[in-house]
């Protein structure tokens, strides 16, 4: 045998016993599994996990079955024994685990493990799935976390075992998914070069290597007659080495599962060849490879790097430059991901190809991607490339150009002069309609009473209605709901391309006719039959929602008791204002408001209300009770009155309400009733209108019962009793002895007439016998001779000053004075005495003040009287030697005080 058949024989035996796997493990993820018979297996401990779940097929297509398929990526078979297989939600939300795996499950060096759903009600999700394989000891070996995948789609991973995962519409189970990667330290490596190689020439490896065997190119190699493979072997090359083609119609074919990396074709002349290299077997991979010739645009010769007539194709990280087709695909299905391609023609895909276009960028070219005509002799003959797709493929791969033979997916243009547009609809009878636009078959219709829209498109961000499938440009009106609408349409292509939104129009729609207003004066009250004052702001509104005139008159009644217009004012398009009115003078006022809506409805409102400017008046009332000279008082009464009716009175900001008259009264405000305080007061009254009164500040005092004090009790005959005042306020006596006649009032006032300011200083000149007494009701100072009989003094008033003028000193009684508040001396003076009194009086200026707690004086000592009669003139004349030192001293008269 020779070197080359040896080497051979050796190679295919040692893949023969790798491959030992092809018989493929498929059972349901519920079930029992495949018994697997072979060689002993290596129970998988930590240190081998790396099993990986390979490739995902939750979605499948109409008459498929689910399934995940595990790849083993090492040299040993792998038992799974008590492994198991967890799936469920992304989230975790949910979990469900499959069956463990038996003891008989095992998976060969480089092979896979097909878990199928079978009849299992338990199914992966479509969409936020994931999927863990889980060792005995719960360790994790390979966790997948995927989102929605569309329907006949797998999730598998970029070449078996390698980190990323993508989508295809070629699933492999049970399959490599690009080539089975097998480690370089696994098998033996091949090296093709002129001399000293296994193999001299790349024909001599393709006929003498075997499956699995790695062929690396040392040497630049030259094709001028094409070179198949029929044993799915690896073709790589050194850095720098090409592999060159000439005068041939296909330098490289692949009749098995070929993988192409690291490799560049060069094509060196401009024959009309079919391709650099033809796919005609399943699987094959052609990673990280350059692809280069001399076509220019305008030539005619066909130049293609790749020609397909396989399926389960991938192409990826590989570069094409100067070639008509950087691979032309007649029907069938595989992977285009991460190409550069330049100065070419670009891609050329029949449309009953299923090609995953992802990543690919793009240079100078003619056209990126070309979708031609079916190729008949392939099965089913269809367009796989929708406009949707197109369109998806372009978001996908850096915006292509593309040429699309079997449809037009041109984007049609964009309708405009949408009608109506900032327009009123009595009805709901009314149709939209546009302009027809080009490339248009039928056209889209939305609206929504929201006018949001998104900023970038300009698209309705709410549609509340859609129409589609319209043919022609009119559509009668789909809306239900009065209100603002707010609509657009675009149109839709023969090919199914949607169009632009057109910008949104507007329209009203409003089937009711106009309601009544509602009228307010700015206090929120209702304008009918209310009295108001001064200039009033008044709000009207409505329920109509698009009022087209609004025309409002303000009216007074004239003396005739006609109505007469004093100002008119339209608004329009609006249901709500506030307007200014004048309200002045006295007199019935009208406000009439008529309202037209856009379909010529109208509706009118009138309110009625009366103008009152004036204040009211208030007035005191002579039967109120009156202290001394100015505004105070123990009672006060008021009289209220208003041209129109006096509805209340506030007394210090205490508010009593009352019955609506002209004329009305406040009677009787005294300390502690309707509001009244001791001390300053305040009193005002309010109208109807809101009018009010002048303020009015008076004083209310308490009154105060008379204190008698009777200071010798000597039994004389002719003492004085109460004597009372007439209706007029004078007094009366009879017979020395004194009668009330006026009431409560007190006998002998030193101030007789409460409503007269004036004082009555010789009041007490009018004493005429010993023992009257005298209520001091003025509120000032009173001033009275010493020379009278003696009296007993009580002030009414708590703010009346007693004064006691220098006199002789009377000898008709032994007690001039007694007082409940403060007495002045203002002249020389007897001290009174002591006797009857309980409080304290104190001569200021003098060093002694007399005090005398003892009992009342025995009735009737003669020589008691005369005792104190000469106690009161030495008191005198000591009270006068004092004074008149005093006069030397300082030259005037100092106050004092009694207290």
């Amino acid at each position: 045998m020779s070197r080359i058949g040896m080497r051979a024989t050796r190679v295919r035996q040692k893949f023969t016993y790798g491959m030992a796997v092809l018989a493929l493990l498929v059972q349901p993820f519920y079930g029992t599994a495949t018994q697997v018979a072979g060689a002993e297996s290596v129970e998988v401990t930590p240190a081998h996990l790396g099993l990986v779940i390979n490739e995902v097929y939750p979605n499948p297509a109409a008459g498929e079955d689910e399934w995940v398929e595990i790849y083993n990526p090492s040299d040993k078979r792998l038992s799974l024994n008590k492994w198991r297989l967890a799936y469920g939600d992304s989230d975790d939300s949910n979990r469900y685990f499959s069956n463990v795996f038996g003891s008989s499950v095992a998976i060969e060096p480089y092979g896979f493990l097909l878990r199928y759903k079978g009849t299992t009600s338990t199914s992966l999700h479509n969409e936020n799935g994931r999927l863990q394989l889980k060792a005995p000891s719960g360790e994790v070996a390979d966790d997948f976390t995927y989102n929605g995948t569309d329907r006949g789609q797998s999730f598998a991973r970029d070449g078996d075992g390698n980190e990323q995962y993508t989508t295809t519409p070629s699933p492999t189970p049970g399959r490599s998914n690009g080539g089975v990667v097998v480690p370089p330290a696994a098998l033996e490596q091949n090296t093709i070069c002129s001399s000293g190689c296994e193999f001299t020439t790349l024909h001599e490896a393709a006929s003498g290597a075997s499956a699995g065997d790695v062929l690396t190119i040392k040497e630049d190699q030259m094709l001028t007659s094409e070179v198949t493979f029929t044993q799915p072997v690896t073709v790589t090359a050194e850095a720098g080495r090409t592999i060159f083609v000439q005068g041939v119609s296909a330098g490289v074919v692949a009749s098995s599962a070929l993988t192409l990396r690291d490799v560049t074709f060069e094509k060196t002349d401009s024959v009309d060849t079919q391709a650099i290299v033809k796919i005609q077997a399943e699987g094959v991979v052609i990673d990280n490879a350059t692809f280069k010739g001399l076509w220019q645009p305008g030539d005619s010769a066909v130049s293609s790097g790749i020609k397909v007539e396989a399926n389960n194709f991938t192409i990826k990280n590989s570069r094409f430059s100067n070639l008509q087709q950087a691979a032309r695909i007649n029907g069938f299905s595989g992977v285009v991901q991460k190409n550069y391609v330049t100065a070419s023609d670009g891609w050329v895909v029949s449309g009953n190809s299923v090609v995953d276009f992802t990543q690919n960028t793009w240079g100078e070219n003619v056209v990126d991607i070309a979708i031609i005509g079916n190729d008949a002799s392939v099965e089913p003959v269809s367009n796989n490339y929708t406009c949707e797709r197109i369109a998806r493929i372009k978001t996908e791969n850096n915006n292509p150009k593309i040429e699309h033979e079997l449809i037009d997916c041109s984007v049609p243009a964009t309708p405009e002069k949408g009608v109506p547009d900032s327009a009123h609809r009595a009805s709901y009878d009314f149709s939209f309609s546009w302009n027809r636009t080009s490339g248009a078959a039928e056209y889209e219709f939305q609206a929504s009473q929201s006018a949001e829209v998104d900023r970038y498109t300009g698209v309705l961000l709410s549609p509340e209605k859609t129409v589609t499938g319209i043919v022609g440009t009119q559509l009668t009106s789909p809306l239900e709901k009065q209100g603002t609408w707010y609509w657009q349409v675009r149109a839709v292509s023969d090919s199914g391309i949607k169009g632009e939104w057109s910008r949104s129009y507007r329209v009203m729609i409003d089937t009711d006719a106009p309601s009544g207003f509602s009228l307010k004066f700015d206090n929120n009250k209702p304008v009918q039959n209310t009295v108001v004052t001064g200039n009033q702001r008044v709000t009207f509104k409505q329920d109509e929602l698009y009022p087209k005139r609004i025309y409002i008159e303000y009216m007074q009644k004239n003396a005739n008791g006609d109505w007469q217009k004093i100002t008119g004012k339209e608004v329009k398009n609006l249901n709500q204002a506030t307007l200014d009115f004048a309200v002045l003078g006295e007199g019935e006022r009208q406000i009439k408001i008529s309202t037209e809506d856009n379909s010529g409805r109208k509706t009118g409102t009138t309110a009625q209300f009366y103008a009152d400017s004036t204040r009211p008046a208030l007035t005191v009332k002579p039967e109120s009770v009156r202290v001394g000279e100015g505004d105070t008082y123990e009672s006060i009464s008021f009289k209220l009155s208003d041209n129109r009716a006096v509805v209340g009175v506030y007394v210090n900001n205490e508010y009593k309400s009352l019955s609506p008259n002209r004329w009305s009264d406040l009677n009787g405000v005294e300390i502690g009733k309707f509001g009244g305080e001791e001390g300053g007061n305040v009193v005002y009254a309010v109208d109807a209108a809101g009018n009010r009164s002048l303020e009015y500040r008076f004083t209310l005092v308490a009154p105060d019962s008379p204190v008698t004090i009777n200071p010798d009790e000597t039994g004389d005959d002719d003492s004085g009793s109460n004597t009372g005042t007439d209706e007029e306020g004078e007094n009366s006596t009879e017979n020395g002895s004194g009668e009330n006649l006026g009431g409560d009032a007190p006998s002998n006032p030193l101030n007789p007439n409460p409503g007269n300011a004036s004082l009555a200083p010789d009041a007490a000149n009018e004493i005429e016998s010993s023992g009257d007494e005298f209520n001091v009701n003025e509120g000032r100072e009173q001033q009275l001779p010493f020379d009278v009989q003696p009296a007993f003094l009580t002030p009414i008033n708590p703010l009346t000053r007693i004064a006691v003028r220098a006199a002789t000193v009377s000898t008709a009684g032994t007690t001039p004075f007694v007082a409940d508040s403060t007495a002045e001396v203002l002249g020389e003076t007897n001290r009174p005495s002591d006797d009857e009194t309980n409080d304290t009086r104190e001569v200021l200026g003098s060093s002694e003040a007399a005090v005398d707690d003892n009992d009342a004086a025995p009735d009737s000592s003669f020589s008691w009287g005369w005792l104190l009669l000469i106690i009161g003139v030495i008191a005198a004349i000591v009270s006068w030697l004092l004074l008149a030192r005093r006069r030397s001293d300082d030259g005037e008269l100092p106050a004092r005080r009694l207290k």
